[in-house]
C-alpha cells in the first residue's frame, strides 16, 4: 500500500525545480475504519518563505489531488501548520476540516456544531 508510495512533490521555485519531501505523514482514523485511514501530510513551518507557498501548492493542487486520482494508495490530505503557539488548535481545525469534506463526499450534511 502506501509504504511504497514515494511522497515527494516537484515544484518550481525561482526558476530551479525543487524536490519536497513533508515533515510528517500521519494515520488519522477519521471514521472510515482502520483498514482505510487519511494519509495526512503534515508541514510545520515557523517562517514561510515564497519556497514554502510553492512547496504548498505543488501539494495542494498536483500531488493530493493526483495520488487521490489513482484510488490505489488510499486517501490523502495535506496541512501546514504555521504557528507555533497554534499548532493543536490548527491540527485539530484541520482533521475536523477534512472530515467535513467527507461527509460532503459522502452526501450527508454535516455541521459541526450539532448536537446529537
Amino acid at each position: 500500500m502506501s509504504a511504497f508510495l514515494p511522497v515527494s512533490s516537484s515544484s518550481v521555485w525561482q526558476g530551479e525545480q525543487k524536490t519536497y519531501l513533508p515533515d510528517f505523514i500521519l494515520l488519522v482514523d477519521d471514521g472510515h475504519g482502520a483498514d482505510d485511514p487519511l494519509h495526512l501530510v503534515v508541514e510545520i513551518k515557523g517562517r514561510r518563505g515564497e519556497d514554502a507557498k510553492a512547496k504548498k501548492e505543488a501539494m495542494e493542487v498536483f500531488w493530493i489531488p493526483g495520488v487521490n486520482r489513482l484510488k490505489s494508495y488510499g486517501r490523502w490530505a495535506f496541512m501546514e501548520l504555521k504557528e507555533v503557539y497554534k499548532i493543536e488548535s490548527e491540527f485539530e481545525a484541520g482533521v475536523e476540516a477534512e472530515f467535513g469534506k467527507m461527509m460532503q463526499k459522502a452526501g450527508g450534511l454535516y455541521n459541526k456544531d450539532a448536537t446529537v
